[in-house]
């Protein structure tokens, strides 16, 4: 199996049905396109391409927080974030 696009592995010799490759040194937040490639024993050759997106690592940053429309048993909570919002609250 190799890789191609820029960087790639040595293809291993060895005729096997499984494979792993390790990936590393990838950026963040940054779609990556690979093909792989498999030769048989007489030679045959197939390849495949697929792209792989990495995760987002930065943190979340929070601002503009308020609370309003207080009243006896509930309140509003607004905030505005570049991430999945979520509250938790206790009277503690």
């Amino acid at each position: 199996m190799a890789l191609y696009y820029g960087s790639s592995t040595t293809q291993d010799s060895n005729l096997v049905t499984a494979h792993t490759v390790s990936l590393t040194g990838l950026t963040a937040e940054t779609t990556y396109y690979y093909r792989v490639r498999s030769t048989d024993a007489l030679n045959n050759e197939t390849s495949a391409g697929y792209t792989l997106t990495t995760g987002d690592v930065t943190a979340p940053r929070i601002s503009s927080v308020k609370a309003t429309s207080i009243a006896a048993t509930s309140a509003k909570i607004t905030w505005t974030t570049m991430k999945r919002p979520a509250v938790k609250w206790s009277t503690a």
